[in-house]
């Protein structure tokens, strides 16, 4: 798996520290240096851009990468100038940073779907989310050890609770499967038995070890 992290102050350097440790490629750039060399050791690829300009952003392999995270926050006027021109590229993934509420909703005007609140979110649990492929909420219940909201692996489509056997196979536990119905509302499954299958569209609430969770999605190793 391979992440952008755009913006190395506190919480973007410690994002970048976090996912190199699970293994993840991460590709850092900030306009300052100082704050580049601080993480270069950690990064697969770690450059001193000019994020605030179109042109210097395009230059770089946004394209390959499976999710972009702009994390500037004490520069409003870069946040919103960067945040629009990641939204014009059309990543394959985009969360930004809110440093305020009010960033928070301009960012929603914008069209940004997923923004984070350090202040509330740790980098840790950022990282977690976006390492796992599919993950969509996660809870912290001990180091190391999540509660994760996840689309479903398009291998276990079809499958029958008694197939994935994920206890067996991957040391994670289904507290709950959540389901729309026709007409869009969300339903909680309950405990599923053995015959019930996976479908597309699903939200598996899974509890395991963040190693057995990235095995599970597919982003880990076997």
């Amino acid at each position: 798996m391979k992440i952008g992290v755009v913006g190395l102050g506190t919480f973007g350097s410690h994002l970048v520290r976090e996912l190199a440790e699970m293994g993840v490629e991460v590709l850092a750039v900030d306009k300052r240096e100082a704050c580049v060399d601080a993480v270069k050791n950690d990064a697969a690829f770690a450059a001193v851009v000019d994020v605030t300009s179109r042109e210097a952003l395009e230059r770089l392999p946004m394209g390959e990468l499976d999710a972009v995270v702009l994390t500037i926050g004490d520069d409003f006027k870069s946040a919103m100038l960067t945040t629009a021109h990641l939204l014009a590229m059309k990543p394959k993934r985009l969360i930004c940073r809110a440093a305020s509420e009010t960033h928070e909703q301009l960012l929603g005007a914008l069209g940004v779907k997923e923004i984070i609140v350090p202040e509330s979110v740790a980098a840790a649990q950022v990282a977690s989310r976006l390492a796992i492929r599919g993950v969509t909420g996660s809870y912290e219940v001990a180091e190391g050890f999540n509660v994760h909201e996840m689309t479903p692996p398009a291998a276990s489509i079809g499958k029958t609770m008694k197939e994935l056997n994920l206890r067996g196979n991957y040391e994670i536990n289904l507290i709950t499967i959540k389901r729309r119905d026709a007409k869009g509302r969300v339903h909680v499954v309950g405990v599923p038995g053995p015959d019930f299958a996976i479908a597309a569209g699903d939200v598996l609430v899974l509890f395991g070890s963040d190693k057995a969770l990235r095995r599970f999605a597919g982003t880990g190793e076997e």
